[in-house]
């Protein structure tokens, strides 16, 4: 049972600060980063990236690939929610909002933030990009074709 109310990333972070630093491993990280990314939720992901590194920890191609994912989660869910505003919007100035606003806050956005995550992985001497990675910034990339485009099915 989640003392975290229900949130998986949550429980799993706080059982992560429960442990000693000296117990701490790559492993533990990147399972609340990857618990992060299924929820799109770059913001504390990156906290746990930064804060792996102040340890002393080396991020692996694991931590890098759940970071890229985290992007691409976050706009695949605003892509969803977008979708749904726009069935569910009343009226047409309603959905002007939404679309000057939200939809072109994120996408964009999260691209600029998973070629930042990108350019760190290439820095990193010791981590090798694979599939994984690449496949996951082809995700994040899709998320720039227009909604419901048929080059976007077939990019996601």
């Amino acid at each position: 049972r989640s003392s975290e109310g229900g949130d998986p990333a949550k429980s799993a972070e706080a059982l992560l600060q429960r442990m000693t630093q000296c117990t701490r491993t790559v492993v533990g990280f990147n399972t609340c980063l990857c618990a992060y990314a299924a929820q799109g939720n770059i913001h504390n992901g990156y906290r746990l990236f930064k804060q792996m590194k102040e340890e002393g920890l080396q991020p692996d191609v694991v931590t890098y690939n759940a970071l890229l994912n985290a992007c691409a989660n976050s706009c695949k869910q605003q892509q969803h929610q977008h979708q749904r505003t726009r069935k569910t919007a009343s009226t047409h100035k309603i959905r002007e909002q939404y679309s000057s606003h939200e939809q072109s806050k994120n996408p964009g956005t999260m691209f600029e933030v998973a070629m930042k995550v990108f350019k760190l992985l290439k820095n990193d001497k010791q981590v090798i990009p694979d599939h994984v990675t690449f496949g996951t910034l082809l995700k994040v990339g899709g998320s720039l074709l227009p909604s419901g485009s048929e080059e976007q099915e077939e990019s996601m």
